[in-house]
């Protein structure tokens, strides 16, 4: 089985993620860090669930796993909440985990809840080799949604999170027989850490990246999410334009970056 080391992390990068706005469903807009508005010590899911109540107080990664959801795009934008995913019984405590339907840790069983929203995504890697019917068997051998988007911190990807180590999973030669498609998650891999580092300075800032930068980020968001999730195949050229246009995204961040802070000690 294959090692899910960052099951909460998220494509974020290569498929429309960057940023604190990470899996964005077809049905939903991009979402800022102005509309989360989680508490960033203890946040609490909007929808206070029979499974919100007890996991607040069931100690460890039980509850871990609550307040990690507060501050995803499903709890804040998205009005999803535990059973939506998991199922369960919301009327009965004693029954909350044997009733009909209750997903645990079965992550192939997930797939449904995002397929049913992210429809045009879902059809596009469907198609792909990647496709796996999760209905018949759980999925031990390709990536799931949650590997690259996360699962409770959708939205939220952690700093460590790394596209190349994704891929470099399975495909553990891919550097070394696809050079150019290495060169892609690398640049991304950079961005990502590029719009980690100027969040962490611009706390307060309601757009996921600096304003003029926007147009650009939902551009590469749109070609890497074809390349991705549909398995499109680009000829050398537009891989190396989609490098270029992704080092340049960097080049600028990082230069509004610096700007900003040197604006902040004067």
């Amino acid at each position: 089985m294959r090692a899910r080391v960052y099951i909460y992390s998220a494509l974020a990068l290569v498929f429309g993620a960057l940023g604190s706005v990470v899996v964005i469903s077809s049905r939903h807009s991009p979402v800022h860090a102005a509309e989360t508005k989680a508490v960033p010590s203890q946040p609490v899911p909007v929808e206070q669930t029979n499974c919100v109540r007890c996991h607040l107080t069931a100690g460890r990664e039980l509850t871990e796993a609550v307040h990690t959801f507060a501050h995803s795009v499903h709890d804040r934008v998205a009005n999803i909440s535990c059973h939506d995913c998991h199922g369960g019984n919301l009327k009965d405590d004693a029954k909350a985990h044997t009733s009909e339907g209750f997903i645990g840790t079965k992550l192939s069983a997930h797939l449904e809840k995002c397929q049913s929203c992210h429809e045009d995504q879902y059809k596009s890697l469907s198609s792909g080799p990647h496709a796996w019917n999760h209905q018949k068997k759980l999925n031990i051998r390709y990536p799931l949604c949650v590997d690259c988007h996360g699962n409770h911190d959708v939205g939220n990807p952690p700093a460590e999170f790394s596209l190349t180590l994704v891929c470099s999973e399975c495909h553990r030669t891919y550097k070394q027989k696809e050079p150019l498609y290495a060169s892609l998650t690398d640049a991304q891999d950079k961005m990502w850490a590029a719009i980690l580092d100027w969040q962490k300075k611009h706390p307060e800032s309601e757009t996921r990246v600096p304003e003029p930068l926007e147009k650009t980020l939902g551009e590469i968001r749109g070609t890497t999410s074809d390349l991705i999730h549909g398995s499109k195949t680009l000829t050398d050229d537009e891989v190396k334009g989609l490098v270029n246009k992704i080092d340049a995204f960097v080049t600028e961040i990082k230069a509004k970056s610096t700007a900003s802070a040197t604006k902040a000690t004067k």
